[in-house]
């Protein structure tokens, strides 16, 4: 009766053991499994049954062996008087070797926070270790259903290009990655018929890949090339097969992050879309308001040119035709939002002691500027409250020249051990607003500030009329209310009603503080 030989996958279905901790031994020298030609694994079941054991038995002595310690198991020798055997051999050097490029490769991934130069380092530093000449890391896309190249080296950016994002099973690396075992072919040349002349023209010939896993999903392949006809050993196999276990989690951390940060911008774009068009539709409304009444203005007065109350009516009219094309778009209470949306989410979230600081601070924002300044307090609050302790206050303030947003965070016990930097997405936000953003720490509390020019927040040459525009150079002139009046020959009620609709479109609380927000605006809107 011929011996059963399984696949490594059915192996850790019948021993309930994972495919990688298979590997792990196999390469460690516990599991002896048979190979195929092409480099895959075959185990009997005497195999099946010794990792069945070893799963049982092993418990911390596992970690050590996985890392490389190589023993020779088929002749029933004890694997921990072999390690402390006197004398070294060659192959018991090279497995010394194997394991110390594991730990320097282990020890820069977890040291660096870019996962892409991370990334390449380690698999440089494997392709040098087993004699590569050449390497690639290729990920899948499955929205896209293909492979696309993530970094290589060694290769021209002609090769990567020709080559390109290839379909899923497709070639000799999508082959790797659809059977989910590794492939080593002693000369490409002879095999390869796709891309074949991109192939002579490398000079690419001995070739190994390996699937990349994390836990049971696909996530993409590593390639390794020689120039010359010198296959890779099954060793070598092995130690790519670690390094890509390695590697493929932080892969997959990395492009997690990099969706979340294009999902937070294509959020701020929806938001920012929506905003904008809901501002369009009111000016629009309040447009064909304004048209409207006046047509009926006009009727009015060619039918009843002579009557008193006729007049007075189409007087009215007239003013709400003003009064609608004056309104800026849609405003709501800003503090508000911050005390519901803002403090309270903190507060219960990060259990901290969350409150809001208000100095001086515009009684009503616009739709656009509030949105904007919205998304960023989330963005910043969200943020300082991941790193603080004990408490966040957030602090709003203006003056005629800035509006200004502040957290102070920290903790009663001393200061905070980390910096805060702002995300790529607040960052947008400020550079949006042109804005300044300044950091400090003190003994027991950290603070960040973000400091907004007025003249961004609200240029005055797109809020006031011609009429406001004049009755603020006229407030400029040190003119009086009865003074500006007379000079218009309007009544002194309605110089107040203009006053009132300048101080709420430029976010102020009285002339002063309005002349110094606009400056010489007015004489620009002539």
């Amino acid at each position: 009766m011929n011996p059963r030989f399984v696949t490594i996958g059915v192996a850790a279905r019948e021993s309930g053991v994972p495919i990688w901790r298979l590997r792990a031994w196999d390469a460690s020298g516990l599991l002896t499994p048979s190979r195929t030609p092409s480099g895959y694994r075959l185990f009997s079941a005497a195999d099946v049954e010794r990792a069945r054991r070893l799963a049982a038995e092993i418990d911390g002595a596992e970690r050590l062996h996985a890392l490389g310690l190589a023993y020779d198991v088929a002749t029933g020798g004890d694997p921990m008087g072999a390690a402390a055997a006197a004398s070294r051999s060659d192959a018991e050097i090279r497995t010394s070797e194997r394991y110390g490029l594991l730990r320097q490769v282990t020890h820069h991934l977890r040291a660096s926070d870019d996962t892409r130069s991370a990334v390449g380092f380690s698999v440089a530093q494997l392709a040098q270790f087993i004699g590569a000449d050449a390497w690639s890391v290729a990920l899948a896309d499955q929205l896209r259903q293909r492979i696309e190249v993530y970094s290589t080296f060694g290769l021209s950016e002609r090769f990567t290009d020709e080559v390109g994002p290839w379909p899923f099973r497709q070639g000799l690396g999508g082959q790797v990655y659809a059977l989910r075992e590794p492939i080593s072919v002693p000369d490409l040349q002879p095999v390869v018929r796709a891309g074949r002349e991109m192939v002579l023209a490398e000079g690419l010939r001995a070739y190994a890949c390996v699937p990349l896993f994390h836990g049971s999903a696909r996530v993409g392949i590593l390639e390794m090339y020689r120039r010359t006809p010198d296959p890779f050993e099954l060793e070598d196999l092995d130690l790519l097969e670690m390094v890509a276990s390695l590697i493929t989690p932080y892969i997959e951390s990395g492009r997690l992050v990099q969706q979340v940060t294009a999902l937070q911008q294509e959020r701020v774009h929806h938001f920012r879309t929506l905003v904008s068009q809901f501002s369009a539709a009111g000016r629009r409304q309040r447009e064909q308001l304004a048209a409207e009444l006046r047509t009926i203005t006009a009727e009015l007065s060619a039918t009843d040119a002579g009557s008193g109350s006729a007049g007075s009516i189409a007087a009215r009219l007239t003013g709400l035709a003003q009064e609608s094309e004056q309104l800026r778009s849609t405003e709501f209470d800003f503090l508000e939002l911050v005390n519901t949306s803002v403090i309270d989410r903190i507060a219960q979230e990060h259990v901290l002691n969350c409150s809001l600081e208000v100095r001086r601070w515009p009684a009503g924002l616009s739709t656009s500027l509030a949105s904007r300044l919205y998304l960023l307090l989330v963005r910043l609050a969200e943020e300082i409250a991941a790193i603080a302790e004990d408490h966040v206050v957030i602090r709003l303030d203006s003056s005629p020249d800035r509006i200004q947003i502040g957290l102070d965070y920290g903790t009663t016990d001393g200061p905070l051990k980390d910096p805060y930097h702002p995300s790529a997405e607040a960052g947008t936000i400020i550079d949006d607003l042109d804005a300044a953003f300044t950091a400090e720490r003190g003994p027991a509390s950290s603070s960040v500030t973000v400091s907004i020019p007025r003249d961004v927040v609200d240029h005055p040459g797109e809020l006031l009329t011609q009429r406001e525009a004049e009755t603020l150079e006229a407030l400029r002139s040190g003119l009086t209310n009865r003074e500006i009046a007379a000079r218009f020959e309007i009544s002194a009620k309605t110089v107040q009603n203009h006053l009132t609709s300048i101080y709420r479109k430029l976010q102020v609380s009285n002339r002063s503080e309005a002349i110094s927000v606009v400056g010489d605006a007015a004489a620009e809107l002539r």
